[in-house]
């Protein structure tokens, strides 16, 4: 959570751990508020309802499945947004795992970017480098268009 507050501050504010939903019978890993004026979260908020971002983490061994997208995919609303992230260790099926989370955006039901720890290494080298991920140059933009850009083909 620390590390993609980082990341995302200033696009992304009032981060919230295990925030509920649905009056407390549901939760989510984290909750960000999109206050985005620039670079990919304002652009998404601009196509989409994304007024907030929901991520859900996962630790695992193996590579996400149908249930873990369908948890994020769960959580989105017309009120609360349709956008997520779904932040594991380590992909070894990549094609799988984004089908997987287009296969949420077919159906109308929202938009899943998946993110790994080998995806965040980048961003943080480019966060280090004074590189922003909130701006549209080069690398925040780029990796998180890139992947939006999965679901929407």
């Amino acid at each position: 959570m620390d590390l993609l507050t980082a990341l995302f501050h200033p696009a992304l504010t009032e981060v919230t751990k295990e925030a509920s939903i649905n009056e407390g019978r549901k939760r989510v890993d984290i909750r960000y508020t999109n206050i985005a004026r620039s670079g990919f979260f304002s652009w998404v908020a601009s196509h989409y309802p994304a007024p907030y971002i929901y991520v859900e983490c996962k630790n695992y061994a193996s590579d996400p499945e149908n249930p873990e997208v369908d948890q994020l995919a769960g959580r989105f609303s017309r009120e609360r947004g349709r956008v997520g992230l779904l932040v594991c260790r380590k992909v070894t099926n990549r094609d799988l795992l984004a089908k997987r989370c287009a296969d949420v955006g077919k159906a109308g039901n929202g938009f899943i970017i998946y993110l790994d720890d080998s995806d965040l290494r980048e961003m943080v080298t480019c966060a280090v480098d004074g590189i922003r991920i909130d701006d549209s140059e080069p690398m925040g933009f780029g990796v998180l268009k890139s992947r939006f850009n999965e679901l929407v083909q």
